[in-house]
């Protein structure tokens, strides 16, 4: 029930989506290569705000691809 209520409010806009991928794809990816770049001690603020960076930069991306190419199309067949 959870699922299906986020899946909802995630397909409602380019904004909502947006943040549901920021959150789903973003943040671990970052906290990953931010944990494996400091267990090799090779973390410094400058590579870290570049992770962070590249990482919400992809999320964005993703997110307005998906909405484009997958939702937007869904949503019109639904509506016929």
């Amino acid at each position: 029930m959870f699922w299906q209520s986020l899946m909802k409010w995630a397909m409602s806009s380019l904004k909502n989506h947006i943040l549901f991928f920021q959150v789903i794809f973003s943040l671990p990816f970052c906290s990953m290569f931010i944990a494996t770049s400091y267990q090799y001690q090779e973390l410094t603020w400058l590579w870290g705000l570049w992770i962070v960076a590249l990482g919400s930069g992809m999320g964005v991306i993703v997110a307005c691809l998906g909405w484009y190419f997958i939702i937007l199309p869904m949503q019109r067949r639904r509506r016929k």
